[in-house]
């Protein structure tokens, strides 16, 4: 009967051991896989950037240069709203 008693917390012990590789053992898995599906983005990524910038440098250069003066023109006064005081001759 003690051998019997002594035999148990030896199973406990292998089975905790088991329990123990096996949670490692799916945790490693799983961060593989989380890497794979990153790296797999990664990959998608870069792949339609390059399609981008081959698809933009076939179209060629597009000046900006009316783009830019819209945004860095000043207003005048045909461009002020109704009502607002531009200048102080209406004064």
């Amino acid at each position: 009967m003690i051998r019997a008693i002594a035999v148990i917390p030896s199973t406990l012990k292998c089975d905790k051991l088991k329990e123990e590789y096996m949670a490692k053992l799916i945790g490693t898995v799983i961060q593989w896989a989380l890497l794979l599906g990153l790296t797999g983005g990664l990959v998608d990524a870069t792949i339609s950037m390059r399609k981008e910038a081959l698809r933009a440098h076939q179209i060629g250069l597009v000046s900006l240069s009316k783009l830019n003066r819209s945004l860095l023109a000043r207003p005048s006064k045909i461009d002020a709203p109704r009502g607002s005081r531009t200048s102080r001759s209406n004064e």
